[in-house]
C-alpha cells in the first residue's frame, strides 16, 4: 500500500515537471504534489501527521536518545536510517507511517 501510494506521489511529481498533469498543485492547494509535501508539510493531513510525530517522538525518547529530533523524509522511509534506532524501534516507526497514510484517506 505505502509503495503504491509513494509511487502515485512520485509519478504525479514527475509528469508535473514534464507537463503531463493539468495541474502541479496538491489538492491542498498550497504547493505542488511531492512525497516530502505529502508526509512532512500538506496542511490538508496536519492532525494525522501530529499523531504520527507523537510517535516518533515518544520512540526517540524512550530510546534514550539525545538530540534534536529531525522528522524528514529519510527517516519516515529510510531502512534504519540511524544508529541510535533500535530495528524494533525502526518497525514501530514505519507502522506509525501507515497508520498516518491510512488515517489521511487520501484517494491513490
Amino acid at each position: 500500500m505505502l509503495t503504491k501510494i509513494l509511487s502515485r506521489l512520485l509519478k504525479n511529481s514527475l509528469n508535473k515537471n514534464l507537463k503531463y498533469t493539468t495541474s502541479p498543485i496538491c489538492e491542498c492547494g498550497s504547493d505542488g504534489e511531492s512525497i516530502e509535501h505529502f508526509l512532512l508539510f500538506c496542511p490538508k493531513y496536519s492532525e494525522q501527521r501530529n499523531k504520527l510525530y507523537n510517535t516518533i517522538s515518544d520512540l526517540w525518547f524512550s530510546s534514550y536518545l539525545s538530540g534534536a529530533l529531525d522528522v524528514s523524509v529519510g527517516l519516515l522511509l529510510g531502512p534504519g536510517w540511524d544508529h541510535r534506532i533500535a530495528r524494533k524501534d525502526d518497525e514501530k516507526l514505519k507502522l506509525a507511517l501507515f497508520d498516518f497514510v491510512a488515517n489521511t484517506r487520501r484517494n491513490f
